[in-house]
């Protein structure tokens, strides 16, 4: 059941936007872009907060179907936005979601760590393409099962209890996957695993 809503949770969305804009940015917010109607959807709400300026960044992992980046082209042009695509060697992928499947240990963050990590993976890349082009704010979607095990919080001070709760938990996986004898051993899984635990100054 869905909590009464006690607080005005756009008002302070739009709030929380304003605060963080700044005019000498290239662009005011980064979206994570399929071209489905999650990020569609939220690119259609950012255009109407302050400054309004959005680009779009599409992540290829070389594992998407062949119609995958058309469509996100199309969609991309629908909306009159600038669409980046991120293709880094699918071999990097390869090797960290074989990291992701074949560690056993995982399982205890996650029951199905292969949907966990890749996902924080995506959008850490997001935000690092937003550190480099100083972007204030990255925005993807999820569904609360996804963020915080499907709890809706009833007011503003919930999201911050949550927030702080989960990121001493997440910082504790970090220091668990830093003992893993393949974070210690392959660069490529320690730079992935490295940038889903980065903690951004800059961009929210």
């Amino acid at each position: 059941t869905v909590p009464e809503k006690t607080e005005n949770f756009e008002k302070a969305f739009y709030g929380i936007l304003a605060d963080g804009f700044r005019k000498e940015a290239s662009y005011d917010y980064l979206i994570m872009f399929s071209g489905g109607k999650d990020s569609m959807y939220i690119a259609h709400k950012l255009k109407q907060a302050k400054g309004g300026r959005i680009c779009l960044l599409t992540v290829e992992n070389g594992l998407e179907e062949e119609s995958f980046l058309s469509h996100a082209k199309d969609a991309a042009l629908k909306l009159g936005c600038d669409l980046f695509i991120f293709q880094p060697p699918a071999e990097q992928f390869v090797r960290f979601y074989r990291f992701l499947i074949t560690e056993p240990s995982l399982k205890a963050i996650d029951t199905n760590p292969m949907c966990f990590f890749c996902a924080r993976y995506i959008m850490a890349l997001g935000v690092s393409f937003a550190e480099k082009m100083k972007i204030p704010f990255v925005f993807y979607g999820a569904t609360p099962e996804q963020i915080n095990r499907g709890q809706i919080p009833g007011t503003l001070r919930d999201i911050e209890i949550f927030e702080m709760v989960s990121r001493r938990a997440f910082m504790g996986y970090y220091r668990r996957i830093q003992s893993l004898a393949p974070y210690q051993a392959d660069p490529v899984v320690k730079r992935a695993v490295d940038d889903i635990f980065h903690v951004s100054e800059t961009v929210r």
